[in-house]
């Protein structure tokens, strides 16, 4: 939002699209202190500001219900500014004054979003820890939402926590901008904020599984991915006796499946399976983190692009295969397996899975989308490195180094990096006998997905206690 404002101020200013004895109305959430440095600038052209942050969203933005929290109103230097300034607050919903100094009323919004964004947290966690217990998340939200643990968030998110869906109404990434201005007011104060802090990485976690753009609801995503088990009742669309009136049985998404006599369910895209979690995205590669409970059956959905799968379940996994077109088979994989499917170029899979094993499932989904415009044309040669597998559209390598081990590598070509067994690495560039330029430590834990350009002369130390292993993945 600050550079946002920043840019619009700007324009204001350089162009003179506004004069003197106007006022600008500063509504974005940002620091108190970047709203006090924009009141000076304006006030050296003779341009009143008035901080009125607000809050309540689109729907009461529109029913004229929203919360504004102003100050500054009282020492606007024109008085015709003050009765247009209330006039049109008072339209837009309730006013509360914060004070008579420009930074208050971002203060206060301050504060509220700090509240705000612990009590989505807190209902994330809450419905999480119901969901993984095994209690009806449905009836946990009645009997919060009817007693002294309810908050007006828990009430409004929890709900849409349980129900799902693909709607946004207040976008993901707005907190990781709001709790870290939280976090840089209240480091500037001294004051702690541990609850906050711990909210706000969360957040952040969620913006790194992809989260971003979609509706802070979707926070139960990160816990998720510890649970195995969903926050969200199902979403899909399962019926039965006969075909919902105006839809098709078919292998594409919104068609139909009849996974069992009488038994409709609706076909989803992979992404969109509530299990499958998108971690990383380009043109090239799109990467997603499976992960589910023991007994738990995914929901339909279709897998359209060529794709790596790596098996990441100790002491080994099985689960039933639902195949459209075939009969239930059991499956199992080793950890550390790798397997390759023609998805695109034999016919997308449109599949169910129950998990059989007493741990919960976990899986990499990596798409090979597209041809990357640097590739080798002959296969890695490197120490500590093993090819593994070669397709047409890609070859993966296994790495394996034990603590003190380091080697020089040159990986001409894109690759995803995932690791299997967690370690401390050191990287450096440049020759291994000279003192390197540049150097950083990393600490990899299984899992772990990285997508990487081609980079010559990356020299790798194991310089952790235990041994390091991934999988680099060239992408041809």
């Amino acid at each position: 939002n600050e550079t946002q404002c920043r840019s619009v101020c700007n324009e204001l200013l350089n162009n003179s699209i506004m004069t003197s004895s106007q006022c600008l109305v500063l509504c974005s959430t940002v620091s108190p202190a970047f709203a006090r440095g924009i009141q000076k600038e304006f006030a050296a052209v003779g341009i009143d500001v008035l901080d009125c942050p607000i809050s309540g969203g689109p729907v009461r933005a529109r029913e004229g219900t929203i919360t504004l929290m102003c100050s500054g109103l009282s020492k606007l230097d024109h008085e015709h500014n003050k009765a247009h300034c209330e006039t049109t607050l008072n339209a837009l919903g309730k006013t509360y004054n914060c004070g008579d100094e420009v930074g208050l009323g971002q203060t206060v919004k301050m504060v509220h979003q700090l509240l705000a964004g612990v009590h989505i947290c807190a209902a994330a966690e809450a419905l999480s820890l119901a969901a993984k217990a095994g209690v009806d998340v449905q009836l946990m939200y009645d009997v919060v939402t009817s007693a002294a643990g309810n908050s007006w968030m828990f009430a409004d998110r929890g709900k849409r926590m349980i129900e799902g869906g693909d709607e946004v109404k207040s976008a993901l990434s707005i907190f990781v901008k709001d709790l870290d201005i939280v976090y840089g007011a209240a480091k500037e104060l001294k004051s702690p904020i541990p609850l906050a802090g711990a909210a706000l990485q969360q957040f952040i976690s969620a913006v790194g599984l992809g989260l971003g753009q979609k509706d802070d609801s979707q926070l139960t995503k990160v816990y998720e991915q510890v649970t195995g088990v969903p926050v969200a009742v199902s979403s899909r669309s399962v019926t039965n006796g006969s075909l919902p009136s105006g839809k098709r049985l078919g292998d594409e998404v919104g068609d139909y499946w009849e996974v069992a006599p009488g038994v409709f369910e609706e076909i989803v895209e992979v992404a969109q399976e509530p299990r499958h979690f998108v971690v990383i995205e380009n043109e090239y590669a799109r990467v997603l983190k499976v992960k589910f409970a023991p007994n738990y059956t995914t929901e339909a959905h279709r897998h359209a692009e060529d794709s790596l799968y790596y098996f990441l379940v100790e002491n080994g996994l099985s689960v039933i295969n639902h195949v459209k077109g075939n009969d239930p088979c059991c499956d199992c994989m080793e950890f550390g397996e790798v397997r390759f499917g023609n998805h695109k170029e034999d016919k997308p899979l449109v599949h169910k899975i129950t998990n059989l094993t007493k741990q919960d499932m976990f899986c990499i989904d990596a798409e090979v989308k597209t041809k990357p415009p640097v590739v080798s044309a002959l296969p890695l040669v490197a120490n500590y490195h093993h090819l593994i597998k070669t397709r047409d559209k890609c070859r993966v390598y296994h790495i394996k180094m034990s603590p003190g081990e380091k080697t020089s590598v040159s990986y001409c070509f894109f690759y995803l990096n995932i690791t299997l067994r967690g370690g401390c690495v050191k990287y450096s560039y440049g020759d291994q006998k000279k003192q390197p330029n540049f150097s950083w430590t990393q600490n990899h834990a299984m899992g772990d997905c990285l997508w990487k350009e081609p980079v010559v002369d990356l020299n790798l130390e194991n310089v952790g206690d235990t041994v390091y292993e991934a999988y680099i993945s060239e992408w041809r």
